[in-house]
């Protein structure tokens, strides 16, 4: 549904500056659906966690080589996100109190975190032949979106 949303928005924008705009918006539907409690603050800071984690790993990337050496872990950790989505989405929907709380509490954080994963990435891009090695590691974030 986030995605259907964010692409009728966004439109005219470039593909990449797209998809990482679409990630963003994912990310807070994924951590506003997993509401908040013990259990759902759990995987809302297990996936902040696990964002930054694959956010050091890039950073970590300078050339060809590197981006591909940082292949399987970056899709380790996109396969562990995928796990924390389908626990936020087999629990029940959050109240509208319980959504404000979560958004209150983490959203900082998330910004932060998504400015410095897209500003990575945007460097990364810039890098011939990188972006081409990281492109199936980056699709397993997008999919956080389905």
């Amino acid at each position: 549904m986030c995605a259907v949303v964010y692409k009728q928005r966004h439109k005219g924008e470039n593909m990449q500056v797209q998809s990482k705009r679409a990630f963003v918006a994912c990310v807070i539907c994924t951590i506003t659906l997993a509401g908040c409690g013990d259990s759902r603050s759990t995987i809302t800071e297990e996936m902040i966690t696990k964002l930054e984690e694959f956010n050091t790993v890039l950073a970590g990337v300078s050339d060809v080589e590197s981006a591909k050496a940082a292949q399987p872990q970056l899709e380790a950790i996109g396969k562990d996100l995928q796990s924390l989505k389908k626990r936020a989405d087999a629990l029940p929907p959050p109240t509208s109190a319980e959504q404000q709380e979560l958004l209150e509490k983490y959203q900082p954080r998330l910004v932060a975190l998504m400015q410095k994963l897209i500003g990575t990435s945007m460097k990364l891009a810039l890098k011939p032949g990188v972006a081409d090695e990281l492109k199936e590691p980056m699709q397993s974030l997008q999919k956080l979106n389905e």
